[in-house]
């Protein structure tokens, strides 16, 4: 079973919540896991049982093999917007799936993305401004701030997918229309848009303070199993068990983020 959709980024983005509130539709499936990351540059904990380098693109279909009936079926990688490999071989899928990018404001997206990864994942410890020059990202050119020049990334996946198969909508206009966004979404994909008429439009994977970064990473392995009617009461538990204080914010990383955002640019030539 072949996807005919995929949402391919970007991280911090609302991309989580997309996903569920896509995958909710009667018509929509999606694969087991959020985030198969089958077709990312490098093996990692998310795909390190199924990804295209080790097992092939033969394996790729197995992972919406339960969807079947499904007007549409896809899956929700967020890196694949900078992934090399998922440029390669998306493109030319016997399904011809097209593919939706969500950009943010580069600078919001970039301070959001160091929040979640100093204090829910807790896999750094130094400062925003460090974050932003340092070479460890795993993102072509090595530095978290060059995620943010868009067009860059967007013209090589224009001139693969042609105007009919690629979308580029904006996270703003998500958070503050999420009906109409939602209803431009289905209509893209030939889907009825009449099921967000009364939708509620939960939030997932906001940034918060975890206690335990080792702990969050388990419940995020063990998401894939646990069934869709029990993820939001489950959720509000794992919060209380987990979460704590969400530092706010410091005068110097407020200052360069709003600097940032003055040297940032949303390329809409390419949508």
């Amino acid at each position: 079973m072949w996807p005919n959709f995929i949402l391919g980024g970007a991280p911090k983005s609302g991309t989580s919540s997309l996903y569920f509130w896509l995958d909710a539709h009667s018509d929509v499936g999606s694969s087991k896991a959020k985030e198969p990351f089958f077709f990312f540059d490098k093996v990692n904990r998310f795909n390190n049982e199924a990804n295209v380098h080790d097992h092939g693109l033969e394996k790729y279909p197995e992972l919406f093999a339960h969807q079947a009936g499904k007007k549409v079926i896809f899956e929700a990688s967020a890196p694949y917007i900078y992934s090399q490999t998922a440029l390669e071989y998306i493109p030319k899928l016997p399904s011809e799936p097209k593919v939706l990018f969500v950009l943010r404001e580069p600078a919001a997206r970039l301070f959001s993305k160091y929040r979640f990864n100093r204090y829910k994942l807790h896999n750094i410890d130094h400062d925003f401004r460090t974050y932003c020059t340092s070479q460890d990202a795993d993102f072509p050119g090595g530095k978290h701030v060059d995620e943010g020049h868009y067009h860059r990334y967007l013209q090589a996946w224009k001139e693969a997918l042609g105007n009919e198969r690629l979308e580029v909508m904006l996270f703003e206009e998500m958070h503050k229309d999420p009906r109409r966004f939602l209803k431009l979404i289905c209509e893209w994909l030939g889907i009825d848009s009449s099921f967000y008429e009364h939708y509620d439009f939960p939030k997932h994977n906001e940034t918060f303070s975890t206690r335990s970064g080792g702990f969050h990473k388990k419940a995020v392995s063990l998401l894939p199993l646990v069934p869709g009617f029990l993820r939001e009461p489950l959720g509000g538990l794992y919060r209380k068990l987990n979460s704590g204080k969400m530092p706010e914010p410091t005068t110097e990383e407020l200052k360069l983020k709003k600097t940032i955002g003055k040297n940032s640019v949303i390329s809409k030539d390419l949508k």
